[in-house]
């Protein structure tokens, strides 16, 4: 059997099809012969996979990109993400059909849900055979676990880490959008989606400020945009922001995103920038006007004229 065994590792796929169409219970020897290699396979390490759910939903398994059509079908998808959300990446029809069939009653939720774990188990490994158990996933009594490979990776728990360890730039690296965009309306993966976001928007701020302080104007107003786009009201953002197209001598830019932020204010709750945004503001309103008097005061007079002098001097 040893020396068989890595031709059955490299023809996974092919093995538990062919166990499967030469099985003969009458026929002892061969039977013995293929639950030794049934058994040889399932001891064989799993390919880890590789978890996309920041902007996308994909699952990379070895070489292999799961369809993701495929994740859509019978809900297998939801299934999958619902396990990697728990600590122990396990949970019991209770929990999973609240979360997924909570419209359903008792029987057509059982039914629904052993169509779920049997396409989430095909999914994962295509060739698998009714009477061979998967590597990754098992049911027993009405509860689903999930066993991740050693190596596997997933980008949330890998974001969350990074912003925990306070490694700003390794989170914003990692963030490509929101947390599976595929399932935007799906109640479980709300809570989820809005705590990753504000991650993020702490994120940008934190490297925001850091661009700031090393002079990198263009950099802070990207950054400050991206922050905008999550939460229109964030006033650190626009007050940041602001600075930054002043450095840049845009006063045009720092206006519009006061106006912006004023309007959104106003308009959705009620209220007023803090004051010193605002006395940014008026500030930048009193620089227009002030060079506006002089332009019109030089070039009517001269630059060199007493009274372009004294409106200088005036303002």
């Amino acid at each position: 059997m040893r020396d068989y065994g890595s031709i059955l590792d490299r023809n996974r796929e092919l093995a538990y099809p062919l166990i499967a169409a030469f099985s003969d219970p009458k026929n002892s020897a061969l039977a013995e012969l293929n639950a030794r290699c049934i058994t040889y396979l399932q001891q064989i390490p799993s390919p880890p996979l590789h978890i996309q759910s920041l902007g996308c939903y994909q699952i990379i398994q070895g070489g292999r990109i799961v369809d993701e059509h495929l994740l859509r079908k019978r809900r297998a998808g939801e299934l999958f993400a619902l396990l990697l959300l728990d600590q122990k990446h396990s949970l019991s029809f209770d929990q999973i059909a609240d979360s997924l069939w909570q419209d359903k009653n008792t029987a057509a939720a059982q039914m629904l849900f052993h169509h779920a774990t049997s396409r989430l188990r095909r999914i994962l490994e295509p060739k698998l055979t009714e009477k061979c158990a998967s590597r990754y996933l098992t049911v027993i009594g009405g509860n689903v676990s999930l066993h991740l490979p050693e190596g596997t990776t997933i980008d949330f728990v890998e974001f969350e880490s990074r912003c925990k360890e306070e490694d700003w730039e390794g989170a914003f690296e990692l963030y490509d959008g929101d947390f599976l965009p595929c399932f935007l309306y799906s109640g479980w993966a709300t809570s989820t989606r809005e705590r990753l976001k504000r991650l993020y928007l702490r994120a940008l701020l934190v490297l925001a400020h850091r661009q700031f302080d090393v002079n990198h104007p263009r950099e802070v107003i990207d950054l400050c945009h991206r922050a905008l786009e999550i939460d229109p009201w964030q006033e650190d953002a626009v007050l940041l922001g602001m600075r930054a197209c002043l450095a840049l001598n845009d006063r045009a830019g720092a206006i519009r995103l006061y106006q912006s932020l004023e309007k959104s204010l106003r308009e959705d709750l009620q209220t007023k920038p803090q004051v010193s945004i605002q006395e940014l503001y008026r500030s930048i309103i009193h620089k227009n006007l002030v060079d506006g008097i002089d332009d019109s005061i030089g070039f009517q007079y001269g630059e060199n004229h007493p009274i372009s002098i004294l409106s200088k001097l005036i303002f």
